[in-house]
């Protein structure tokens, strides 16, 4: 049973999580709980065990969907269908734990009286009211800050208690409620979902400056929405940039320009997201000759008033780059950027690489390809993991790739990936090996420690029948390696290497230089005595 292995603390708890997450006056809410319930009084849900925090059932829908609910972490929940956020099948999994310690009805009834509003809205569609006061004005970015506040302001008011829970329920509720709300018409649908982002961001930044918050509780409760954030704003501006806009646009996207300092707020958390979102905005809709000086003005001036604290500067400095960088003066804009001279800002060129890859102005990019390979020795060797640097490798050798190919430059591509070893070795590998430069593909093999059986034989059979020379080296190279780990089974695995290196003295008529080779190394080895029983039963020594 359910309730011997489950807490009702903690089904509860969870319970309040999904409170958080789902408004009743949303209508996209009411009808997922709806469909839920459903599934659950249906008799739908089975297969239920617990792991630890984590319920685990089968959904059957259409077809059966399999569900794990974690109940100390809501967000962390996963269903195998297609739904990109918490879905009808984790909400019937949930009601049939929930019962297990209270009425599924007590649950939605409390859901329901978390909002007045929804009660406002039944009577009034029963009695056949209509709105006849518009929430904002349609063509005033003015009027939508005043709604966004204003609804942020009953989002306030309608949450119980602030956690970890603020950011989810800031993007699932309070910017999907404003999403809902947005005008018909496409253009201005997507600026206002954009401004509807921007604001979103700006509370989850300031809500930052109040509350201290570890590494962990960032990446779990934070980073996800922030991005989600960052990619819907862009996704906004990009389409909106595609099109040709009315001429009411232009006070409109004038009016947007003071929103964007809200991204300039002083924290130093997702300093690169909101500088991402600030340059993509002004290079898709804001590239007016007249805007771009007033704005280089503004951000002067806030810099000349911070000149003595370099940690808030930075983002004027990027923002200021990004204006020489519209006005097509690369040389002042990478001068600008280079100002922080700090290694680890290196990944903010990459938004002007690639919008210059994106026109092809491979011209363009003849100067910030050659500054990043400048910087790309201090970069790599600031402090990153693993991860992080294997990332921003990708990126980087992505963003060279094209370009290379373009401009007839493939030595770039080449120094970037020896730049970046060994986070580039998959990429660099691939590259010498295609081009048949065998000769160095053996080099960095033994650079990054890769014995000779760590690759398919087929690899190694072609290059034996194209340049079987080169891989003589390679050969030693992995003996020694085995030799020097003084164990049984590696002396077996040098064996095995080395009736392999015989073999290809002998094709390449070399037996004189096999017999220096091997006396050597039994000499030089003589008191492991392992070894030495080990090349007898090889026979690989004349007795």
């Amino acid at each position: 049973m359910l309730q011997d292995v489950l807490s009702k603390e903690q089904v509860v708890n969870c319970a309040e999580k999904i409170k958080e997450l789902l408004a009743p006056d949303n209508e996209k809410d009411r009808i997922l709980a709806n469909k839920g319930l459903l599934l659950y009084r249906q008799g739908n849900v089975y297969n239920v065990n617990v792991e630890e925090d984590v319920v685990r059932a089968r959904v059957q829908d259409v077809t059966p969907f399999d569900v794990s609910l974690d109940l100390d972490f809501i967000q962390f929940s996963e269903c195998t269908c297609t739904a990109e956020h918490f879905c009808r099948h984790q909400l019937a999994v949930f009601f049939s734990v929930y019962a297990a310690v209270d009425r599924v009805g007590n649950f939605l009834e409390e859901w329901k009286r978390s909002r007045t509003k929804i009660v406002e809205n039944i009577a009034l569609s029963k009695l056949g009211t209509k709105k006849v006061i518009a929430k904002y004005e349609e063509k005033s970015i003015a009027s939508w800050m005043d709604f966004f506040e204003k609804e942020y302001t009953s989002f306030l008011q309608q949450r119980s208690h602030d956690d970890n829970y603020f950011f989810a329920s800031l993007y699932h509720r309070y910017y999907a409620n404003l999403k809902g709300e947005a005008p018909t018409q496409l253009e201005l649908k997507r600026l206002f979902t954009m401004h509807a982002g921007l604001t979103t961001m700006a509370k989850m930044n300031e809500h930052l400056t109040h509350i201290s918050m570890s590494s962990y509780g960032m990446d779990n409760y934070v980073t996800p929405y922030i991005h989600h954030l960052v990619d819907d704003i862009i996704e906004q501006a990009e389409l909106l940039g595609n099109v040709t806009l009315p001429f009411i646009f232009d006070s409109l996207l004038q009016e947007s320009i003071e929103r964007l300092h809200t991204l300039f707020i002083p924290i130093n958390q997702f300093k690169y997201d909101r500088m991402t979102v600030y340059r993509v905005i002004w290079s898709k809709l804001l590239q007016k000759k007249q805007w771009v000086d007033l704005e280089r003005a503004w951000l002067q001036t806030r810099l000349d008033e911070q000149e003595n604290e370099d940690k808030k500067a930075d983002l004027y400095v990027i923002a200021l780059a990004h204006m020489a960088f519209l006005d097509k003066n690369d040389e002042d804009a990478i001068s600008l950027y280079s100002q922080l001279d700090d290694p680890t800002a290196l990944p903010y060129s990459f938004t002007w690489l690639i919008q210059l890859a994106d026109k092809k102005a491979w011209a363009r990019m003849d100067p910030w390809v050659y500054d990043m390979l400048t910087k790309l020795d201090e970069y790599i060797s600031s402090s990153h993991s693993y991860d992080q640097s294997r990332t921003m490798t990708r990126k980087i050798l992505h963003l060279l790739a094209d370009y290379s190919s373009e401009s007839n430059k493939d030595d770039v591509y080449v120094e970037a990936m020896e730049k970046l070893l060994p986070y580039s070795y998959y990429e660099f590998d691939d590259y010498l090996y295609t081009h048949e430069q065998y000769k160095k593909w053996v080099d960095l093999q033994i650079l990054v420690g890769f014995a000779v059986d760590e690759h398919d034989r087929y690899t190694l059979k072609e290059i034996e029948e194209k340049d079987r020379e080169v891989l003589l080296p390679y050969y030693h190279y992995s003996i020694m390696k085995m030799v020097k780990l003084k164990n049984r089974q590696s002396y077996k695995q040098a064996i095995k290497f080395l009736k392999k290196l015989r073999a290809h003295y002998r094709k390449l008529k070399r037996e004189n230089d096999w017999n220096i080779y091997i006396n050597k190394l039994a000499t030089s080895h003589k008191r492991l005595r392992a070894f030495q029983e080990e090349l007898r039963k090889g026979k690989l020594l004349h007795e």
